[in-house]
């Protein structure tokens, strides 16, 4: 580390107690400042460049940007080294068949009796986190005297969330007002962050006013928000209120409400299939309702509650009442990447009988 890098570190860490805490900020800095740029041609294709030209030039390829983030974890006195990974689209590697089908580099940091592993090309990839390509792979670490073979984690769905948050006020003319949010983490964060870094923000309106309409044939935004869009410490939500005109079905007195509960069905369109489904990751999905009414409203029909657990994931619906709020929350959790085709058939069968389970709706009477 030459006194550019020095200075860097330095500054990056002073602040910072923990080693975890050195490394992230390290980290962050390296995800969020050094640009990646390919350079493949001749003996750059091949071997990286020096760690303080990388910093000095502020971009640098994959194994350019595992070196420098490598050489900044050691000065700030952190155990750390380069990894060469055969990512999801090539073959992995195998303890016993010698072979270079490596196509990315990262790095791994020692932390807490762990090994972490990170991957400063992903930029919207917090500490700790990897991309969906680089889970669950075999990958060749150098240490300063040897090689070794270790797996990267494959997370666990819990690590994997998207949860949408809405509150809906029906007013007495039976307009609207609502407000919804959007947390998620792991994948899903990562690409909600990089759309929301990389969209122009005329367009982010214009796709949340195309949404809204779901809700509400005519429906206006009236604001958005986007917190924590470029701290990876913390989780990116999307919050936004709107207004519409309408919501119900109306059939006499009756007002029969958006239905809630849903699950794709259309993975399962084949009767058989030659090959697995492969989800990629595990995941987990959760959708909460509060519907608030006026004066005026009674509850004439509740859809039942649903619970399922079954090789293939953990399923729930829940409807309740209380006073002039209707409450709903679904929540699907993955327990399986892959679907074999063997089991393919039951699968299917499971999926499409939720399906049809879930197409009921709240039922109100205005009196």
């Amino acid at each position: 580390a030459d006194a550019t890098i020095k200075d860097k570190v330095k500054e990056l860490v002073k602040d910072k107690n923990s080693q975890e805490d050195k490394a992230r900020a390290i980290y962050n800095f390296c995800a969020q400042n050094i640009r990646y740029v390919a350079v493949e041609y001749g003996q750059a294709g091949y071997e990286p460049h020096a760690a303080f030209e990388v910093l000095k030039n502020k971009y640098g390829d994959c194994k350019d940007q595992a070196i420098l983030v490598v050489a900044m974890l050691k000065e700030a006195g952190i155990s750390a080294w380069p990894v060469l990974i055969a990512t999801r689209s090539e073959h992995d590697l195998h303890d016993d068949f010698p072979s270079m089908l490596f196509n990315h580099c990262i790095a791994a940091v020692y932390l807490k009796d762990k090994l972490i592993f990170l991957d400063p090309t992903a930029e919207t990839c917090s500490f700790g986190d990897l991309p969906a390509d680089d889970q669950n792979r075999k990958v060749l670490l150098f240490k300063e005297d040897k090689y070794e073979i270790h797996p990267t984690p494959l997370y666990p769905s819990a690590q994997n969330i998207i949860k949408q948050d809405t509150l809906v006020k029906i007013k007495p003319n039976e307009e609207i007002w609502s407000e919804k949010s959007i947390f998620s983490s792991g994948i899903y964060e990562q690409a909600q962050r990089y759309w929301l870094l990389y969209t122009p923000p005329e367009l982010i309106r214009r796709q949340i006013e195309q949404r809204i309409q779901e809700f509400s044939i005519g429906a206006n935004l009236e604001k958005y928000e986007i917190k924590n869009l470029k701290d990876l410490n913390n989780h990116v939500t999307l919050e936004y209120d709107f207004n519409g005109p309408e919501y119900f079905i109306n059939a006499g007195k009756l007002r029969i409400m958006p239905e809630f509960a849903g699950i794709d069905s259309s993975m399962v369109a084949q009767d058989k299939r030659r090959y697995p489904i492969d989800f990629s990751v595990l995941d987990a999905k959760e959708n909460t309702v509060t519907v608030e009414l006026p004066r005026g409203f009674s509850l004439k029909y509740l859809p039942e509650n649903i619970e399922i657990d079954n090789p293939w994931f953990k399923f729930m619906v829940e409807y309740s009442q209380k006073n002039n709020k209707i409450f709903f929350v679904q929540r699907i959790e993955a327990k399986k990447r892959i679907i074999p085709e063997n089991e393919y058939p039951e699968f299917k069968k499971a999926l499409e009988e939720l399906a049809r389970k879930l197409k009921q709706r709240v039922v109100l009477e205005v009196k």
